[in-house]
């Protein structure tokens, strides 16, 4: 599944989850095994078959970030937290 918003492409498939932002490269990240995809806007929501969700954000400014949640809605853990232009900064 390929997702646009704004300058983002998002690739979701059974494994991986990559975001490029206007030309910069693809940032690409592990998924858990999932069930159910959904797409709002600026999020996409990931049902993970152990009852957990994955939430990733495309930011302003070329900034992702991912979360993990428990069945209640608590948060676990960081999945993904990157800046784009950052990557740049550093090794141009």
């Amino acid at each position: 599944m390929i997702y646009h918003y704004n300058d983002w492409i998002v690739e979701v498939n059974n494994h991986t989850i990559s975001f490029t932002k206007g030309n910069h490269k693809t940032r690409e990240y592990d998924l858990m095994e999932w069930s159910d995809l959904t797409i709002k806007d600026n999020y996409i929501y990931l049902k993970n078959i152990d009852s957990t969700k994955s939430q990733f954000k495309l930011e302003e400014g070329e900034f992702i970030v991912g979360d993990l949640f428990d069945k209640y809605g608590e948060h676990i853990d960081t999945l993904a937290c990157w800046v784009f232009s950052e990557e740049y900064d550093v090794f141009d």
